[in-house]
């Protein structure tokens, strides 16, 4: 049991220590094939070196980045393999996502004695950080579902991702689809597995 809660505070602790990558561009003057000390990595990020060195000790501990020992200086030298700066560049909005909606936290943990609601505006930058994840062909923004039939907007796709089940009246909700879909629209609901009964064995 032990070995489940270190692991999932290793994988938080990962998670903060990337952020503060991505956010420093530290990741972008990492290279693949070319290693780098931890001042030279500092210096080209505009960064300090000892945040940078203790950074680069985590990572390279937690296995997203690669440490090399160099004889002659007896520095080591920080890079990445492809895989990882490749998937840490295709990750980074839904790393960022993740990121801005774990900003609500203590408000849902205080909310859990209540079952006060958590708005929507709660969760910083996420608007933001969902149009970077969904691509720059599309459009965010908050909006009452209710106020899109006074607009005659219509939709060729409206997609429920893990949501409905939270809604007042999820009914309501997908009969209103029906006036807000194009001809050839579809909707997509995307839920939790659930059954009648808990059963985690299972």
């Amino acid at each position: 049991m032990a070995d489940i809660v270190t692991e999932s505070v290793s994988g938080y602790l990962r998670f903060q220590l990337i952020q503060v990558g991505l956010e420093n561009g530290l990741f972008d003057v990492i290279e693949v094939t070319l290693g780098k000390t931890t001042k030279q990595i500092a210096n080209e990020a505009n960064c300090d070196t000892r945040y940078v060195e203790e950074w680069c000790q985590a990572l390279a501990l937690g296995n997203i980045l690669v440490a090399n020992l160099d004889n002659n200086s007896k520095e080591y030298l920080y890079s990445m393999t492809a895989d990882m700066k490749k998937t840490i560049s295709e990750m980074t909005p839904m790393l960022r996502l993740v990121n801005s909606v774990g900003s609500a936290i203590p408000e849902v943990c205080s909310n859990f004695s209540s079952g006060a609601p958590v708005f929507f505006e709660k969760y910083c930058n996420v608007a933001k950080n969902i149009s970077n994840a969904l691509g720059p062909w599309t459009k965010f923004h908050c909006q009452d579902a209710s106020e899109f039939t006074t607009t005659g907007q219509q939709f060729e796709l409206i997609c429920f991702f893990v949501c409905l089940h939270d809604f007042a009246h999820p009914t309501k909700a997908l009969q209103l689809c029906q006036h807000l879909l194009t001809s050839d629209g579809k909707v997509i609901v995307i839920e939790m597995a659930g059954k009648d009964h808990f059963a985690p064995e299972k």
